[in-house]
């Protein structure tokens, strides 16, 4: 999987989430109506109080083969579509 092609000028990936899924994984790269690749990705923790936010941290970790520090969520804590931003 490519996943440069979710990775912005910013060195943001474009997450979109599915809290509560039966398995934890990245599904692939979906497409919205306007054109935007989204890196879809499956957790079955809850969208409550960050816990699916951590999920996906741990997972694109783990996938980028780097540590969960070098990620930060930047925008929609609260949103399926979340921008994740990867620190140096």
């Amino acid at each position: 999987m490519n996943l440069n092609q979710c990775i912005n000028e910013k060195q943001e990936i474009c997450v979109w989430a599915q809290p509560r899924a039966r398995q934890e994984g990245i599904e692939g790269v979906v497409c919205d109506a306007a054109g935007k690749n989204w890196l879809k990705i499956k957790v079955t923790s809850p969208p409550e109080d960050g816990k699916a936010n951590l999920a996906i941290i741990k997972i694109l970790a783990k996938e980028l083969g780097i540590p969960k520090s070098s990620l930060e969520l930047v925008a929609g804590a609260t949103s399926r579509q979340k921008r994740i931003r990867i620190n140096s």
